[in-house]
């Protein structure tokens, strides 16, 4: 009896188990992948057999990277089953933010690729407004026509000096979004400036990410391994404080 209780208990364990996904910035997410759109969802297939993914066919709402596409491949169920925790079940019309990766010549929205959902409000404020600034932010990279793409992930010490140093600040944006080219000991070679804010911040920002230490891991968790000229992005945003109303900048979303 002890066997079969336990028995069950693993057996709903592992369906009630969380999908655990590492944390990744806009910057990396949109890097990182070969496909950035908003899409809505026109069609779904039946998974073929022993295959992890379904196609779906899909009308581009808004293209922000990579190359127009009717048709994508998403990891899961066609019938939006939850058999594993990882597998991501869409709805048809249903419209979608999504950052996908190219294997095989499909794009393609793995385990833990980054999605909005645009349809879905919540009934957090917070939420529904960090939405619209990350689809802003989208808005602004097509614009400005950034378009590589990087599987490295690049970090740096910690931004607090700069956040003290501004700290009671009054900007009008909310972000700030800036091109790091790098040498190959990870030195900073230069900055371009994708939005700034102000030419002065701007000017401390850029000094701040030239005589910062630079960290890197590949996708095979190689460190610091980079060839000359390789490229990240870097946004920084304004808050404001809502306890005592004082804006500040900082690297975090």
């Amino acid at each position: 009896m002890k066997k079969i209780l336990y028995i069950i208990m693993l057996l709903l364990s592992v369906k009630s188990f969380a999908c655990k996904c590492s944390t990744q910035n806009i910057e990396n997410n949109y890097i990182q992948s070969d496909f950035v759109a908003k899409i809505k969802i026109l069609k779904k297939y039946l998974n073929i057999e022993n295959n992890d993914y379904y196609k779906v066919d899909i009308q581009i709402l808004d293209l922000y990277k990579g190359n127009s596409v009717k048709s994508i491949f998403i990891y899961g169920n066609y019938l939006n089953r939850q058999d594993s925790a990882c597998w991501i079940f869409t709805q048809i019309n249903e419209d979608l933010v999504i950052y996908a990766t190219k294997t095989n010549q499909n794009y393609q929205l793995e385990m833990c690729s980054n999605i909005l959902r645009v349809n879905r409000k919540t009934n957090s404020n917070t939420t529904n407004k960090r939405h619209q600034k990350e689809i802003k932010i989208l808005e602004n990279l097509k614009l400005n026509k950034v378009e590589f793409t990087n599987h490295i992930r690049f970090t740096s010490e910690d931004f607090h000096p700069m956040r003290r140093e501004n700290y009671g600040i009054k900007l009008k944006r909310e972000f700030a979004i800036f091109e790091l080219t790098f040498n190959e000991d990870l030195s900073v070679k230069c900055v371009k400036k994708i939005q700034g804010f102000r030419n002065k911040i701007d000017r401390n920002i850029k000094s701040f990410f030239k005589t910062s230490q630079w960290s890197s891991l590949n996708k095979n968790y190689k460190k610091n391994k980079i060839m000359k000229n390789t490229k990240t992005l870097v946004i920084i945003y304004y808050k404001v404080d809502e306890k005592n109303n004082i804006g500040y900048i900082t690297n975090k979303f």
